[in-house]
C-alpha cells in the first residue's frame, strides 16, 4: 500500500553541511514505536539559515519529506 511522504520541519544550530535533496536518517519520532527503532529516511527539500550577529546566533530550519516504505519493504544498508 502506498504511503505518501509526510512533511517534517526541524531546526538546528550552526552550519549543518546539508543541502537540498540530501537523504538523512532519524529515529525516535514514532510514538507508537511502529518502526521498532529502525532509522527512517528523510529527503531534505529546503534549508533556510538565520544568522543574527548581535545575538551571536546561527540557526538553520530544515524542511523535508519523511519517506515511508510500503508494507513488507525494509530499507537496506547505505552504500558508503
Amino acid at each position: 500500500m502506498y504511503k505518501p511522504p509526510l512533511q517534517v520541519t526541524f531546526e538546528t544550530f550552526g552550519r549543518s553541511y546539508l543541502k537540498a535533496l540530501d537523504m538523512i536518517t532519524f529515529t525516535g519520532i514514532d510514538p507508537l514505536n511502529n518502526n521498532n527503532g529502525m532509522e527512517q529516511p528523510l529527503r531534505i527539500i529546503n534549508i533556510s539559515t538565520e544568522i543574527v550577529p548581535d545575538k551571536n546566533t546561527w540557526w538553520s530550519k530544515i524542511d523535508g519529506e519523511w519517506l515511508h516504505p510500503g508494507d513488507g519493504v525494509e530499507w537496506g544498508e547505505p552504500e558508503l
